[in-house]
């Protein structure tokens, strides 16, 4: 039997899968990367795949300004859901997934959310098949603007937080939205901090403080997050041999 990859579409350059890649090479899960801001097209055939992962970007989810391959997405999003293929969806995908299902997202109404934070589970995640090993406070870093303002119909909260509720959810059996980041590498993340630094500082941030923390706290992000995608290929691999033996 061939193993189909996993599907990983990156929207922006300034968000690489990162340690995504290191955590799916250490479940033996083979992947590929879409980069679909250079050109790479959204898939039209899903049945290559055994499970989509989203990466965020600086574009909205609501606007194809920057974003000409978005209305794509949320087409492939929606056959996604229909296929039952399993799917993650990491900050700007997880509006993007919103979006696609009859939910909504746009400017957040407490403005940025930057920085190292702890989300809570709620009672739904304990049911949940990858979220139901996840700490009661996992450690999650944020870095958005806009946020998930309405949730679709039918959605699962499964994480919340003080700043906006929609932290963690999940639509059917087997897709799942997270409003941040598990993925990033110290490097990848302070670059955003120096991007956005100016406004940042205007805002009020103590970019400096916090970039300090957010570099200490990504040493103890592998221990929560690594298993959860392990999770998740466990998930799309049992999805696949379950097709293969149907055939």
């Amino acid at each position: 039997m061939d193993v189909k990859p996993i599907a990983i579409l990156e929207h922006h350059p300034s968000d690489p899968p990162d340690r995504l890649a290191d955590w799916l090479a250490a479940a033996n899960a083979p992947y590929q990367t879409l980069r679909l801001h250079a050109g790479d097209q959204v898939p039209e055939d899903l049945n290559d795949y055994s499970g989509l992962i989203m990466l965020g970007g600086s574009q909205s989810a609501y606007s194809d300004d920057k974003f000409p391959w978005r209305t794509k997405t949320l087409s492939m999003i929606g056959d996604a859901l229909a296929q039952d293929l399993p799917t993650l969806g990491i900050c700007l995908s997880a509006q993007l997934i919103a979006q696609a299902t009859g939910g909504s997202a746009g400017p957040g109404e407490h403005g940025l959310e930057v920085g190292h934070q702890l989300v809570g589970r709620r009672d739904a995640s304990y049911q949940d098949i990858l979220f139901d090993s996840l700490p009661m406070t996992p450690d999650a870093m944020q870095f958005h603007g806009d946020a998930i303002n309405e949730m679709p119909p039918g959605a699962v909260l499964l994480l919340g937080g003080p700043v906006y509720p929609n932290q963690g959810f999940r639509l059917g059996n087997s897709m799942w939205g997270i409003q941040f980041h598990i993925e990033t590498t110290p490097q990848t993340y302070v670059s955003w901090f120096e991007v956005y630094r100016n406004h940042l500082e205007e805002s009020g941030y103590n970019v400096d403080r916090a970039i300090e923390r957010a570099i200490a706290m990504h040493d103890e992000m592998p221990e929560t997050w690594a298993p959860f995608i392990a999770r998740f290929v466990e998930i799309a691999r049992s999805r696949q041999n379950a097709e293969d033996s149907s055939e």
